[in-house]
């Protein structure tokens, strides 16, 4: 049997969060969401060079040989579902995971780890929420098209996978983006560091407060046995007035300081 040839692409993965209880709850209604669902999904592939290889219920799973083409297709369509009226009427929230590796290329459709990975990364996702691995940065290259941004979110443990994934999330600019840590196991016990409020009329000494969180997350962060949210994740926070312990169960952090 020859060797079937391998393919370095990104893989893109996507569904609808609690679509079993939207469909409880719409009862015939969720068809014609579906169907408006999977219109979006379908035109942002083919407008950018998705190929789109499975879809099981309201699962897509698509490759793209460019990674930039991939993002532009994932922030399209999340800007497409944000500007539906029922999506919004319904609480209609879609997740997706990109990953880019290698995978064999077969008759039937592409295998591999990575697939899998991509697969996992998506299943981790909130509703709403765009996933990215850093091999899909280091492809697409910067800046990232379309205006977008990432946030690190950290290493989390995929399920089946031993070693922990570094995450990082897809800020698509113009609408709102849910900052939720992902649904899946940190390897280690976490601590988010978040900005130190200074109580002063000088507004420059808010940088104060910055510089004092900044070199308490750079000690912890040599601390062995301990995972410390990054900078940018707790940070996004500053000017939210939220509970606490809300911010840890978004950062999925054991400890809040």
């Amino acid at each position: 049997m020859s060797k079937l040839p391998k393919q370095r692409l990104t893989f893109f993965f996507s569904d609808i969060e609690g679509s079993t209880s939207l469909i409880a709850s719409l009862g015939e209604r969720y068809a014609d969401i579906l169907e408006q669902y999977r219109c979006i999904v379908r035109s942002a592939l083919a407008a950018y060079q998705g190929r789109e290889i499975d879809t099981a219920g309201d699962g897509f799973f698509a490759v793209f040989r460019d990674t930039r083409q991939a993002v532009i297709a994932a922030v399209r369509m999340q800007r497409a579902f944000a500007t539906q009226a029922w999506a919004r009427n319904v609480d209609f929230r879609v997740r997706m995971g990109i990953h880019t590796g290698d995978a064999i290329v077969a008759p039937t459709g592409f295998i591999g780890l990575e697939v899998h990975r991509a697969s996992r990364i998506c299943n981790a996702a909130n509703g709403g929420q765009v996933l990215l691995t850093p091999t899909v940065l280091e492809s697409a290259g910067e800046p990232l098209p379309e205006g977008a941004d990432t946030i690190y979110l950290g290493e989390f443990l995929l399920k089946g996978f031993g070693q922990p994934e570094r995450l990082f999330q897809l800020i698509v600019p113009g609408i709102d983006n849910p900052f939720l840590s992902p649904q899946t196991e940190r390897p280690l016990p976490t601590i988010a560091v978040l900005p130190f409020a200074v109580r002063s009329m000088d507004p420059n000494d808010g940088f104060l407060g910055d510089g004092m969180a900044e070199e308490i997350i750079i000690a912890l962060g040599k601390v062995p046995g301990l995972q410390v949210v990054a900078r940018s994740a707790s940070f996004a926070f500053r000017q939210q007035s939220l509970d606490p312990r809300e911010i840890g169960k978004r950062l999925n952090a054991d400890v809040i300081l």
